[in-house]
């Protein structure tokens, strides 16, 4: 079983190095990009739509569409109970990887299923004579608690981003007063400030602006955006700017 695993591990390695040694072989060096200019044109002439797919990588080519489907089909199977909470977990987390519902459970089945196959070949190793109640209890039980990850990994995701936003508060409230006094309206100032920053409050406010452009009220975007955070301050920051404001 040791040998069996050594190699495993041996020809996944080697199929890695094989990879990154063909991606670095088939990189043009920079003695050789004259040479690609007088074969296939110059890099600065328009592309087409075939040329521009295969300048994209391989990963964001077929790896991740291949990924983003896997999770899809796993979430489909796995229960979809309070559906709206976990929605709201996600927002207030700002949609990492713009994972959806169905993606986060995907995610949360893979890591039961990784969590439960590798702890089981660790038994199988360790313990040369292994029951299959043991083996069914291992697995069991690394299955729940690789479930259980992307959970704690989602609260401490809505913690950091909440702690952000709550920092990002004052220094965003003096801004704006300050773009105020120099005649700007609403808008204008959460612009500059976007403009400007690059935190979880921008990201918020980016969101507003979009969708106030694509027709939705002001207020009700601002309104949203509080829910969205669950950042207890930013709604009063939203209710003091709607006083201000509207």
């Amino acid at each position: 079983m040791t040998a069996q695993i050594l190699l495993s591990l041996i020809v996944g390695l080697s199929v890695l190095a094989l990879f990154n040694g063909l991606r670095v072989f088939m990189t043009p060096s920079g003695g050789e990009d004259r040479l690609q200019e007088v074969l296939y044109g110059s890099p600065d002439a328009p592309m087409t739509l075939r040329e521009i797919e295969l300048r994209t990588s391989f990963v964001n080519r077929t790896i991740k569409p291949m990924s983003k489907s896997l999770l899809q089909w796993l979430g489909k199977l796995a229960p979809q109970r309070n559906a709206e909470a976990l929605q709201r977990k996600l927002d207030m987390a700002g949609n990492p990887g713009n994972l959806g519902i169905v993606d986060f459970l995907g995610l949360k089945l893979i890591s039961g299923l990784i969590i439960a196959v590798l702890l089981i070949l660790f038994v199988m190793v360790v313990r040369t004579k292994t029951s299959m109640l043991m083996i069914g209890f291992v697995g069991l039980s690394g299955g729940l608690a690789g479930f259980m990850i992307p959970n704690y990994w989602l609260i401490k995701r809505i913690a950091a981003r909440k702690h952000e936003i709550l920092k990002s508060l004052p220094d965003a409230l003096d801004m704006m007063v300050i773009c105020v006094d120099a005649g700007m309206g609403l808008s204008g100032a959460m612009q500059r400030i976007c403009d400007n920053w690059n935190n979880a409050l921008v990201e918020e406010f980016a969101r507003v602006l979009t969708e106030t452009k694509l027709g939705r009220s002001r207020p009700d975007s601002l309104e949203a955006m509080a829910h969205r955070t669950g950042v207890k301050e930013m709604i009063s920051f939203v209710m003091a700017l709607t006083i201000f404001f509207f």
